[in-house]
C-alpha cells in the first residue's frame, strides 16, 4: 500500500473514532443531567475530575506524548525493533514507578489539592466532602490514562492506529453504564460516575496490551533507567511541562473562580471557560424539573 493510502486510510480511521466518541460523550452528558441533573452532587463531581482531568493532559496527552513519541520513533527507525522494545520497557516501568507515587501522593492530598482549587466549596462542607470523596475515588485514573498514553504512543509509531483512536470510546461506554446501572446502588448515586472513570481507564489500557502484544511489543519490567533516550525524553519534557502548564493556571484560576458560584452553576461555568475539558454539551439538553432546587 502506497503511502498516501497509508494516509488516508490512517485519517479514516482517527475521524471514524473522533466522531463515534463526540456521539458517546452526547449520550453520556444526556444520561448524566437526566439522572443528576444540575445541583449539589453534579458540582462535586465535575470538580473532583477536573483535578486528575488536568494531570492528564499535563502528563499523559501533553508532555509525555510530545517527548516520547518522537524519541522512541528515531529509535525505532534507527536501531530497529529490539532497541525501541527495551526502550518501551525502561519508559514503562519509569512510568509505573513515577504516576504510582503521584497517584499516591493525590490521594493523601487530595484534601489540600480540592480546598486550594475549589476554595468556594468551604461555604459548603457537605460538598466540599463530596468532592474529596469523588476525587480520591477517582485520582487513580491519571495512572492508568497515563500508561495508556504510552501504548498509544507506541501503537501509532509502528502505523497501528485503530486500537489507540477507538479506545476513548470505552471511557464514555463506562460511565454511561455505570451512571444507569449502578446509580441506585450507592447512597450517593454519583459516585456511580467516579466508579466508571476508573472502569473506563482499565478497559483503555487492557485494550492496548493484547495488541501491543501482537505487534510485537509485550511489556516487561526494565529498570535500566541510564539509557541515553530516558535522558533525552527527560530534557524534551521540561518545555512542553512548562507550556502546559501555564495553560492551566489559567484553568485553575477559572476553577477558583467557579467554586464561588451557586450551587448548579459550576458545570456552566467550566465548559465556557474551557470547551476542550470535561463536560460538554450541557446547555442543549433538557434538565429534569425535579433536579431544580426550589
Amino acid at each position: 500500500m502506497s503511502e498516501k493510502k497509508n494516509i488516508v486510510r490512517a485519517a479514516g480511521v482517527l475521524g471514524f473514532a473522533t466522531i463515534l466518541s463526540r456521539i458517546m460523550g452526547m449520550v453520556r452528558d444526556m444520561v448524566q443531567s437526566r439522572l443528576f441533573g444540575a445541583g449539589f452532587a453534579t458540582d462535586a463531581f465535575i470538580a473532583a475530575f477536573q483535578i486528575p482531568n488536568m494531570l492528564r493532559r499535563f502528563f499523559a496527552e501533553g508532555a509525555l506524548t510530545s517527548a516520547f513519541v518522537p524519541t522512541f520513533s528515531e529509535w525505532y527507525s534507527q536501531k530497529g525493533e529490539v532497541e525501541a522494545r527495551h526502550l518501551a520497557n525502561i519508559c514503562f516501568t519509569l512510568l509505573i514507578m513515577v504516576m504510582a507515587a503521584v497517584t499516591l501522593l493525590g490521594v493523601v492530598f487530595s484534601p489540600l489539592l480540592v480546598n486550594l482549587m475549589f476554595p468556594g466549596f468551604k461555604a459548603e462542607p457537605s460538598k466540599l466532602e463530596l468532592t474529596i470523596l469523588l476525587n480520591r475515588l477517582m485520582f487513580p485514573y491519571i495512572f492508568l490514562v497515563s500508561l495508556v498514553a504510552l501504548c498509544m504512543g507506541i501503537l501509532n509509531t509502528v502505523r497501528h492506529f485503530f486500537t489507540p483512536a477507538i479506545s476513548t470510546v470505552f471511557l464514555n461506554i463506562s460511565m454511561i453504564l455505570c451512571a444507569v446501572f449502578l446509580h441506585s446502588r450507592f447512597q450517593v448515586p454519583i459516585v456511580s460516575l467516579a466508579v466508571g472513570v476508573l472502569l473506563g481507564g482499565i478497559l483503555q489500557l487492557l485494550l492496548q496490551i493484547p495488541v501491543l502484544y501482537r505487534m510485537g511489543f509485550p511489556l516487561r519490567l526494565r529498570f535500566d533507567f541510564h539509557h541515553p533516550a530516558v535522558r533525552r525524553i527527560a530534557l524534551l519534557m521540561g518545555p512542553s511541562i512548562f507550556g502546559v502548564g501555564v495553560y492551566y493556571l489559567n484553568i485553575t484560576v477559572g476553577a477558583i473562580l467557579a467554586s464561588y458560584l451557586p450551587r448548579g452553576v459550576y458545570p456552566f461555568f467550566t465548559t465556557l471557560s474551557d470547551s476542550s475539558s470535561f463536560p460538554r454539551g450541557y446547555l442543549p439538553f433538557r434538565w429534569p424539573r425535579r433536579c431544580f432546587p426550589p
